[in-house]
């Protein structure tokens, strides 16, 4: 935006990502360029994945180029406001949330082009058919704030709505390293262009214009398949670095894939159904179209509630219904009618969804939404109170690019599956997929243990579930060891061990350790109480990987 609150036309963006083996590190690109007569200061918003770690940030101003640095959030604040009153050119990056950044820019010379780019480190997603997905947002959702007052930070949240599609585009390179197996890369958002060479591939947006910034940019590609067991992938940084003291990992954990069989456990199963007004037309009806499908996957131990939200919560039934075809029946004829309109009240949905349950019976609660809703810490706040013992929460986001801040710590604090599903995707596969991983948990329970482990988030550990590998980012001994994992099946205990030579220094990728920072980032978010204490310990987390947190900014 310009002093007068006119908007500053993005010249364009790029993204240019590099995935291998779980893992992707990406650089966003954005131009803009002061076609005015007079300096300017800059302000606006960058969407970026929730659970990436922003681990890099560089800015050129005509043909001086400046590396950012990572400070605590008051003290950079405080040295850009210095360095635009002594008529320097400086920026800055702070979160507001995990998936929403705002940059500042001073002091931009008149007729001058300005790029900014960020690095970031983000964990890939399996998806059961044998598939890596990477998924980047390009656009900022408006949110419901709820009374005047609720949202503390309402304003830094708050986005203006364009009626018609924005002259801005984003175009993409990106090299996956991975050995493409059975298959081509593909985009279920975007026409794309791939080139394979010896088993790699190089893809590109089909449109040499760029791709417009209105939904998330996905790549899917084949890998060999994913063998069942444990593997990990290890870092260390150079000497005399704050991490350097140790060693850091990046666990795999493969169940089976969801055809090869094995039993069940009777469900208690709630699906929460976003109708709030921001879910009208393609997000409702593709959240139609999957719930109608989990309940299609039901049997007769099973159990069902559904509960409709927006304004306030609307049951299907006073109590939970024993599954046959009249109740199926009853049920998809009751999704059908659902319509959107009103606010997002969540957490009054939440509170209905979190009851008592069977003994013999695990709940599970899966909640189809768009998560647009400025009050993402109440959420998970009620989650973590009323959550019991044997409940898994999974969420499912719709539409055209989903509140990831809101999707992934609610899948985290329910120890259950987060998915995203796009409105250019078929919503069938994704239903398929999510019974897949949400009818038959495989190990539950799970532990990590061993000498060569130094700590391990709690809520990165999660049930494992039938195609649907897990990876789970640590601090380890430098020395070496063993790892042991441990848990419950419905065949009995279950166990596995792994040993990890001791990590040189300068080994492996940066990226494994930024994650593990994040991740650490993250676990003291959705399970700390807010305060002076959890804020210092977040703190020290982003000063000491050298990465972007609400509490330390580049």
């Amino acid at each position: 935006m310009t002093p007068d609150g006119e908007s500053l036309p993005l010249l364009g963006a790029a993204l240019e990502a590099d995935a291998r083996g779980g893992i992707a590190r990406v650089v966003l690109r954005q131009r803009f360029v002061n076609s005015g007569s007079e300096p300017l200061r800059l302000t606006y918003q960058v969407p970026i994945p929730a659970d990436a770690a922003v681990s890099g940030y560089v800015f050129t101003v005509g043909d001086k180029r400046i590396v950012g640095e990572i400070d605590r959030r008051d003290a950079a604040r405080e040295r850009f406001e210095q360095a635009l009153v002594e008529g320097h050119t400086a920026a800055l990056l702070e979160q507001e949330r995990t998936s929403i950044f705002t940059q500042e820019i001073g002091n931009v010379p008149a007729g001058t082009e300005v790029e900014c780019a960020l690095t970031l480190d983000q964990k890939l997603r399996w998806l059961d058919d044998g598939m890596w997905e990477w998924r980047f947002p390009t656009v900022v959702g408006p949110r419901y704030m709820g009374a005047p007052g609720r949202v503390a930070d309402e304003k830094k949240i708050t986005v203006d709505v364009s009626e018609t599609p924005l002259p801005s585009t984003v175009s993409l390179m990106m090299s996956v390293r991975d050995e493409i197996a059975g298959g081509v890369a593909q985009s279920p958002s975007h026409p794309v262009v791939v080139e394979e060479e010896s088993g790699r591939a190089r893809i590109r947006l089909a449109d040499g214009a760029g791709a417009r910034l209105d939904r998330d940019v996905v790549v899917r590609w084949p890998v060999a398949e994913a063998k069942l067991g444990v593997t990990i992938d290890v870092a260390r940084p150079e000497s005399g670095q704050p991490t350097a003291r140790s060693a850091y990992g990046l666990l795999t954990l493969v169940p089976p894939t969801a055809e090869q069989g094995g039993p069940t456990v009777p469900r208690d199963l709630i699906l929460l159904i976003d109708t709030s007004g921001s879910m009208s037309g393609e997000p409702l009806d593709q959240a139609k179209l999957i719930a109608q499908d989990v309940v299609a996957s039901m049997d007769a131990r099973d159990r069902l509630e559904m509960v409709e939200f927006s304004s306030r919560p609307n049951r299907w039934k006073r109590r939970p219904q024993p599954m046959n075809d009249a109740a199926r029946a009853e049920a998809e004829k009751w999704v059908q009618s659902l319509q959107a309109g009103g606010g997002t009240e969540m957490v009054d949905g939440i509170v209905e969804a979190l009851r008592p349950l069977r003994d013999d019976a695990q709940r599970q609660v899966i909640i189809l939404t768009d998560g647009y809703v400025g009050f993402e810490d109440e959420v998970v706040d009620a989650m973590r109170r009323d959550l019991p013992p044997n409940c898994r929460v999974h969420s499912v986001g719709v539409g055209s690019a989903p509140n990831q801040s809101l999707i992934g710590p609610v899948a985290r604090i329910g120890r259950g599956v987060g998915m995203t599903i796009g409105l250019d995707e078929d919503a069938a596969d994704g239903a398929r997929r999510l019974v897949a991983r949400t009818a038959a948990p495989i190990v539950v329970n799970a532990s990590v243990s061993g000498d060569a482990v130094l700590d391990v988030p709690k809520h990165a550990m999660c049930d494992l579930y039938r195609g649907a590998p897990a990876l789970i980012p640590m601090k380890l001994n430098g020395k070496g060891g063993e790892i042991v994992l441990q848990g419950e099946t419905v065949d009995g205990a279950w166990r596995q061990t792994l040993t990890v030579p001791a990590v040189a220094a300068r080994e492996g990728s940066a990226a494994v350790t930024t994650l593990y920072g994040r991740e650490a980032v993250e676990e003291l978010e959705t399970t700390g109480v807010a305060g002076a204490s959890l804020d210092r310990k977040i703190e020290q987390l982003g000063l000491r990987f050298q990465i972007a947190t609400r509490m330390t900014s580049w």
